[in-house]
């Protein structure tokens, strides 16, 4: 049989949601798409539930299961080790990554404060960020290692004795923006240790960030400082099986 290459194109979130200046409809309904109609009409196109009917998948296991994850194992895949994978990081046995957004944060009465969940959408020296709040050490032998990944988006791993991934989210969503950073919460008696790392960090890293050089040239050019980092998708290292090595496809 003759070999057989194919482009797979992830519009991720492309449907969005409807819009009152637009009638009701969604920017993806408004809009004028000869080259996506094109391309529907020249090929096959329909709809599929990844997992179940009407269960939805988050972005890291719906892209999973688009390249073979078994929908059994997509409660396994969580956007921190998919953002180390993407960065170049192996996680190690007992190793914790979080998905992390350098953001705009404002130390109020009770806590921290998020002002912009993307810092503006920072593109430029995000890495002399990173840097200074790499490396951590967060006490009881647990280090903090950060790397940058894409714009605001980057990885937080933890690495230490008695870890557990099943914390909360710091990251407060679109919908609580302005609002307090959440707290990491252990979501089982396990992982007090990991919440209780994940706090301090975020702590520790408003401190460095929030007069950080990148951060003053940010204020003078009018720009959000990236002035500290909210978290979220805890998970650990798995080794996934592939639908796509189950049918010999490379």
């Amino acid at each position: 049989m003759a070999r057989q290459k194919a482009v797979i194109l992830i519009a991720d979130g492309l449907g969005d949601r409807p819009v009152e200046a637009l009638g009701g409809r969604t920017p993806l309904e408004a809009a004028d798409t000869p080259v996506l109609d094109g391309l529907a009409a020249s090929g096959c196109y329909g709809l599929v539930d990844p997992i179940l009917p009407g269960e939805i998948p988050n972005t890291d296991s719906g892209v999973g299961l688009l390249f073979g994850l078994p929908p059994e194992q997509a409660g396994g895949l969580h956007r921190g080790p998919v953002e180390a994978s993407g960065a170049g990081r192996r996680l190690r046995e007992g190793e914790i990554a979080v998905r992390a957004n350098f953001a705009t944060l404002e130390s109020r009465p009770g806590g921290l404060w998020v002002t912009d969940r993307r810092a503006g959408r920072i593109t430029e020296r995000v890495d002399e960020l990173a840097q200074a709040i790499d490396g951590m050490d967060l006490g009881d032998g647990i280090r903090a290692d950060f790397r940058a990944t894409d714009q605001h988006r980057g990885v937080l791993v933890l690495s230490g004795a008695g870890l557990d991934a099943a914390v909360s989210d710091t990251d407060p969503g679109d919908g609580g923006n302005p609002g307090p950073v959440l707290e990491a919460k252990p979501l089982q008696p396990g992982a007090r240790l990991t919440a209780s790392k994940i706090n301090r960090f975020l702590r520790e890293a408003h401190r460095r960030l929030v007069n950080h050089p990148v951060n003053q040239a940010r204020r003078v050019a009018g720009q959000p400082p990236a002035s500290g980092v909210i978290t979220r998708g805890a998970g650990t290292w798995f080794q996934p099986d592939s639908r796509l090595e189950t049918l010999g496809l490379r």
